[in-house]
């Protein structure tokens, strides 16, 4: 469970209500403690479309 403390870093991903969104989606990213040791061929990316993979 995460500290009262902490809570800022909570992240809200609820977009239903379009007078009030805050886009956060590009802000996603992943920490670990130290290092984080990996070959590029084996990264994976998901698109959502074929013409998003084009650009």
């Amino acid at each position: 469970m995460l500290p009262k403390e902490e809570y800022w870093r909570i992240v809200k991903l609820d977009n239903s209500d379009h007078r009030n969104v805050i886009d956060w989606t590009y802000e996603r990213e992943w920490r670990i403690p130290g290092n984080l040791n990996f070959e590029y061929s084996e990264i994976q990316i998901i698109v959502n479309t074929i013409s998003d993979y084009k650009n």
